[in-house]
């Protein structure tokens, strides 16, 4: 019984600073997702489409912003690899003329605000369920898709398939020049 007891009690501190730190490390956020409701498409092949969330919020594409807007998913594996390096590009050009862009395409909004909440994304994430805002940027072949678009609203890079934090960086900081 002693044996027992002092078992007990030296498992039970261990658990208390286990299930404080877990908790600690936790990321959190307290961003909305938004839903995309209106795409304003354009005539001009390398010109990005405006476009509107939730009705009321609309996003001019050439609002003398550089935007790389990503497009995912949150069942797609190298969606989700990539994404912890699109949070540390927004931290590192925050105070510069930038935005980035998050295009979730899964069918169902709850995966995207559980994702968004648990991985701490530090960006604006849009759901939109038909990828119709991918569709007018021209489509693609495969997700993760990424569009880097300068401050005039024109695509000036389209990536296909993940790629690492460095590219995307010097890419950015080629067009912040």
């Amino acid at each position: 019984m002693k044996i027992f007891l002092m078992i007990f009690l030296l498992l039970l501190p261990a658990c208390s600073k286990k299930e404080k730190t877990k908790t600690s490390n936790q990321p959190s956020t307290t961003q909305s997702i938004f839903t995309i409701s209106k795409i304003e498409p354009t005539n001009e092949l390398d010109k990005a489409p405006n476009f509107y969330w939730d009705e009321n919020n609309f996003y001019n594409i050439s609002r003398n912003k550089i935007t790389l807007i990503n497009f995912w998913a949150t069942w797609c594996g190298p969606c989700v690899k990539e994404i912890p390096d699109l949070i540390k590009i927004k931290e590192e050009f925050s105070e510069q003329n930038f935005e980035i862009i998050g295009v979730s395409i899964d069918r169902a909004i709850s995966p995207v605000v559980e994702f968004s909440k648990n991985v701490g994304i530090n960006y604006i994430v849009i759901h939109d369920p038909e990828a119709k805002l991918l569709e007018a940027f021209g489509g693609s072949v495969g997700i993760p898709t990424t569009y880097l678009v300068d401050k005039d609203g024109k695509i000036v890079r389209k990536y296909i398939g993940a790629r690492p934090k460095e590219v995307f960086a010097a890419d950015i900081k080629e067009i912040l020049k």
